[in-house]
């Protein structure tokens, strides 16, 4: 497993600033030189961060995951936010091949959003943005002009906080990320950041001082927390 880093207009130097020194010698051990030398072979679309030498899934294989799930909770909506190093195109032909076409939603931007409850009524229950080039197809939305998220890169709980980092002031959804992430990522703070208690004040305190409903929550072990178990209790008051 190589990745494309020219594909992605990147390159050797760009991932160095991107990761610890320790995370791109173990992508180096497990690649023999990232960046470096010709890739052969056939290009397909992965799921990975920054470099797929680290951990990679076949994309396709994980829509049809997602497209399973669907089709056993027809009372559930699936958010997709793609960090996107490939065409739209590419992202395209994925969906359709997956049969998940059908199920996508394309949201209003200027208006009041859709519930939950209009979406499922609707059939469209798959939400789906991209983080730099949404806007074609229509469904794939660009992800910071409807969501406004809060700043990456606590490296303790207490540098958690609800400033807006991406997105517009006006941007109607909210992203919590909600993790601690230095390589590699640590299981026991992100389970103590995980507890209910600890999730349902900052979700409370974030939605009161960004002035919305309610947030999206991104976890790291989502297992390991009381992520779902809160997003449920809350779902359930609304």
């Amino acid at each position: 497993m190589r990745t494309d880093l020219g594909a992605e207009g990147s390159d050797r130097n760009k991932v160095a600033k991107q990761l610890p020194p320790e995370a791109l010698r173990v992508a180096d051990r497990v690649a023999g030189g990232v960046g470096l030398g010709t890739l052969k072979g056939t290009a397909e679309p992965y799921l990975c961060h920054t470099l797929c030498e680290l951990g990679a899934d076949p994309l396709q294989r994980e829509l049809r995951v997602i497209a399973g799930f669907l089709a056993q909770h027809p009372d559930q909506v699936v958010i997709v936010i793609v960090e996107d190093y490939v065409p739209p195109s590419t992202i395209e032909r994925a969906f359709a091949a997956a049969g998940l076409e059908r199920l996508v939603a394309t949201l209003p931007r200027h208006r009041p959003l859709p519930t939950l409850g209009d979406l499922i009524a609707a059939g469209h229950r798959l939400v789906v943005f991209a983080e730099v080039k949404g806007g074609s197809p229509a469904w794939y939305m660009p992800a910071f002009s409807f969501i406004q998220d809060t700043p990456l890169g606590a490296l303790h709980p207490g540098q958690l906080s609800c400033a807006r980092y991406r997105g517009e002031a006006d941007s109607p959804l909210l992203l919590l990320n909600h993790w601690i992430p230095p390589f590699p990522p640590s299981r026991a703070i992100n389970a103590q950041i995980g507890r209910a208690a600890v999730l349902r004040a900052r979700m409370r305190r974030c939605t009161r001082e960004r002035h919305t409903g309610g947030a999206i929550v991104a976890v790291d072990f989502y297992e390991r927390t009381a992520v779902v178990r809160v997003a449920q209790e809350l779902n359930g008051r609304g």
